[in-house]
């Protein structure tokens, strides 16, 4: 039958003599595994991680030049672990797309290139309105920070201290509708640093705006001494002539 080894005839010497025997031919075949383990190619590991001093330096090829030159990045971090962190980050970048070459540019040197554009596509109003937060709001806030540092983080806080300091001194915060609109500025300032591949994504998306107060409570103002003289003579002979008079030294 089909299958079987073939058979071959032998003779073999024994006690009782020589005997012939039919036996069947086996053949086999020996496979160095260790040789094939040995030849395995090594994973491919791109980008490497040395120390340099106290610090740990992160190196990571980048998309070739146009003429096939290479090219690399160069990244310091503190630690091995955020070095390593880096690395894997930088790494899935690259794999999916979503590499952004870095940018040295500041968050104020953004603002004002952003002001430009918006200038000829908007109204010179909202222009105006959003030149007015940049100027006194966000550059003196956020100016000063790396445009590819600026985190979720950092607008929070900036934003907690815009609601106690925003006009200059703890007894006057911003109102909550100013914030809002500090916030949709710099949102949309942020938004055009993604479309023009200077950012990753928008840090300002995962962030939202304290409650402050009330916008009527952020305008009241103690009335002047004019003013309080006014208020008496018109509520003069009012039933509420007596408390006006009782309220007005509390401001």
């Amino acid at each position: 039958p089909s299958g079987r080894p073939p058979r071959e005839s032998r003779t073999v010497a024994t006690p009782r003599g020589i005997v012939s025997t039919n036996l069947p031919v086996f053949s086999f075949s020996y496979h160095d595994y260790s040789s094939s383990r040995n030849n395995r190619p090594e994973p491919i590991v791109r980008g490497s991680i040395y120390r340099r001093g106290e610090s740990w330096s992160v190196k990571i090829e980048r998309p070739r030049r146009a003429d096939g030159r290479r090219q690399y990045r160069y990244e310091t971090c503190a630690t091995k672990r955020e070095a390593e962190r880096l690395r894997a980050k930088l790494i899935h970048d690259l794999d999916a797309g979503t590499y952004i070459e870095p940018c040295d540019l500041y968050v104020h040197e953004h603002l004002k290139e952003w002001l430009s554009y918006v200038s000829t596509r908007l109204s010179a109003r909202t222009v105006e309105r959003y030149t007015q937060i940049v100027e006194l709001h966000l550059i003196p806030g956020l100016g000063q920070r790396r445009l590819v540092d600026l985190r979720p983080l950092d607008i929070a806080v900036f934003f907690d201290h815009e609601l106690a300091h925003g006009r200059g001194n703890g007894d006057a915060p911003l109102a909550h509708a100013t914030l809002v609109k500090i916030r949709n500025v710099l949102h949309r300032a942020l938004k055009e640093a993604v479309a023009w591949q200077r950012i990753a994504v928008n840090p300002a998306t995962a962030v939202s705006v304290p409650n402050g107060v009330p916008e009527t409570a952020a305008k009241a103002r103690s009335l002047s001494e004019a003013e309080c003289a006014a208020l008496l003579a018109v509520a003069q002979g009012d039933r509420l002539y007596d408390p006006i008079v009782l309220t007005l030294p509390t401001g």
